[in-house]
């Protein structure tokens, strides 16, 4: 896997400087800016399945709404993140403030629509976290969060910060917790890649309504009782 990992880099960063690049006018809106990402995350998928030898399985697709809901993810790789931009039809991410500073990939993020956090502001950054998710959900856009914070590497210790919880309060709608296993063949750290299946598996909805301690408890438990089953193909 060491040559096709190194092959699909190449391939990787060519195809995001044709797009990027080309495609740069269509930062003009938030929709073509939206459509250029697409056009990139498939261009990973294929390169991630025919030269990585990398699939995808999805799992539990009756649990996902097509009402405005918030989705709320495990992440372990980068591979998600792509993944997630093509299943959902407008997605509104919330990321790092300070991947919209990153050169083209990081003004087509900003520009389709991501909300960005910045721990350092503390309450004045939660303030804007809270407007901006519940204009994107009255707008009919799913937004989709990693209640971790960052990417972990593929284990059952779930801890969530605070932000899923504050979020599910103020916009009162239903959130998807979604297990996946991506680390075990997309490592956070690692530059080779392994072949294999990735599974994402879509719990039922938590409906809105539940205090921060059963809410985040309910939360917790979907993910992990999702994760056993998916890591233990992995370890055996």
């Amino acid at each position: 896997m060491k040559i096709r990992s190194l092959l699909f880099f190449i391939i990787f960063i060519q195809w995001g400087l044709l797009v990027g690049i080309t495609l740069m006018p269509l930062l003009i809106s938030k929709k073509s800016s939206l459509w250029t990402i697409k056009i990139w995350a498939k261009g990973v998928k294929l390169l991630s399945k025919f030269i990585l030898k990398i699939n995808l399985e999805i799992k539990g697709k009756k649990n996902i709404s097509d009402k405005p809901c918030i989705i709320a993810a495990q992440h372990q790789s980068s591979f998600e993140t792509y993944i997630l931009f093509l299943l959902f039809k407008n997605p509104i991410f919330i990321v790092k403030e300070s991947l919209h500073a990153i050169p083209i990939a990081g003004w087509f993020i900003k520009r389709c629509g991501a909300i960005g956090i910045n721990r350092n502001k503390g309450l004045k950054s939660l303030k804007k976290i809270l407007y901006s998710s519940e204009q994107a959900l009255k707008n009919n856009e799913i937004l989709i969060i990693f209640p971790e914070g960052t990417r972990k590497i593929p284990n059952n210790n779930f801890v969530i910060q605070s932000g899923i919880s504050a979020i599910y309060n103020h916009c009162k709608v239903s959130v998807i917790p979604l297990s996946l296993n991506s680390g075990f063949l997309w490592g956070k750290n690692s530059f080779f890649k392994k072949s294999g299946t990735i599974t994402f598996d879509f719990s039922e909805p938590i409906l809105p309504g539940l205090n921060r301690k059963n809410f985040e408890k309910e939360l917790k438990e979907k993910i992990q009782n999702k994760s056993l089953i998916l890591f233990e193909k992995f370890k055996k």
